[in-house]
């Protein structure tokens, strides 16, 4: 198949500082033909936008459906909402932006539409398409004849001038959270269960936002290993991080990119006791790999990616799962701190 048209609809933080320059080097890859509309109903300045792109208040039908790819990157709610309205005008390929919905009622409307067999949906997760990821599955295979003790993936940052001015979300385990979730699902065979979740609200002096603070999940795999996984939107510094620790003694501790600036991913392995050897650097763009892979099987060029439609449900139906549980129990003591103190 020839290059795909791209139409990105919303023009957020998500369309303008990850897709549209993932886009840019797909062009160049060949696979996204550079023909780019963005679907915004407020004011946008083409000239800040990469790619050179058509702007449009609302969507038009689609006049080459079957090499064109919609990214929706509107707020969570309205994400079932513009896919349906998408759909009706001729549309079939879907990058959505997470959580894919809000409501295991809206992820169950998405799989119905995509069981047509000609529509097909694949979920932002660009942390499981991350090399990190891909070193992590590696030894978790490699040492698979050992019982992993726990697993724990955190992730820090100060979201609290986006968070006060924008309310496209409600509760901090739907911003970072569905990429931990579905960072856990792709490293786990099996199904995972949440056995208890907490948020706190963010205070920016007598204003508060609540549940917007922070959000902790405790997971269990089907044969029992624990996973942790604690966002915090309000800590001083940035990490997204994840720990794996066997029942041998054995540590296996990486760290990912934290922004645009730098994509350069840090491994470190040793023991429980330490000394940790490393850090192993490697480059590791996650999004444009995640989209170069959806693009490549949109293309006829690669094989099918693993956050597709049902992958997306999955992520949904342990969030809002999440939801109805009881603080999270059991946490370990040096949990919330992150990994940045290594043995």
């Amino acid at each position: 198949m020839t290059a795909l048209h791209t139409v990105v609809v919303g023009c957020g933080h998500a369309a303008t500082s990850f897709h549209l320059p993932a886009i840019a080097d797909l062009v160049d890859a060949g696979l996204a033909s550079g023909n780019i509309t963005i679907v915004e109903p407020t004011d946008v300045n083409p000239a800040d936008l990469p790619g050179s792109p058509v702007l449009r208040r609302e969507l038009a039908a689609a006049a080459d459906p079957d090499r064109t790819v919609v990214h929706v990157c509107t707020p969570p709610a309205v994400h079932v909402a513009t896919v349906m309205a998408a759909h009706r005008l001729g549309y079939r390929k879907f990058v959505v932006e997470k959580p894919m919905a809000t409501t295991v009622f809206d992820a169950e409307c998405l799989i119905r539409l995509c069981r047509d067999g000609d529509t097909e949906l694949f979920v932002v997760a660009n942390w499981t398409a991350s090399l990190l990821t891909d070193r992590i599955r590696r030894e978790l295979g490699l040492r698979r004849d050992v019982e992993v003790r726990e697993i724990a993936v955190t992730q820090f940052k100060p979201r609290l001038e986006r968070t006060l001015g924008n309310s496209a979300h409600t509760s901090a385990l739907d911003v970072e959270m569905p990429h931990m979730v579905a960072l856990a699902l792709s490293l786990i065979d099996g199904p995972l269960a949440a056995v208890g979740a907490a948020t706190s609200d963010l205070v920016v002096g007598e204003h508060r936002q609540h549940d917007m603070g922070s959000a902790s999940i405790a997971l269990r795999s089907a044969d029992g290993v624990p996973l942790w996984l604690h966002s915090d939107l309000t800590a001083p510094w940035r990490e997204r991080s994840i720990r794996v620790d066997w029942a041998d003694g054995r540590r296996l501790v990486g760290f990912y990119p934290c922004g645009s600036d730098d994509r350069y991913a840090q491994l470190f392995q040793g023991s429980l006791a330490g000394p940790m050897a490393g850090p192993e650097l490697f480059y590791d763009d996650t999004v444009r790999r995640f989209l170069q892979a959806v693009y490549s099987y949109f293309a006829d060029r690669g094989p099918k990616v693993g956050c597709d439609v049902h992958f997306g449900a999955a992520v949904v139906e342990i969030i809002n799962a999440a939801r109805q549980l009881g603080p999270v129990t059991a946490m370990p003591a040096d949990f919330v701190r992150g990994n940045r103190r290594l043995p």
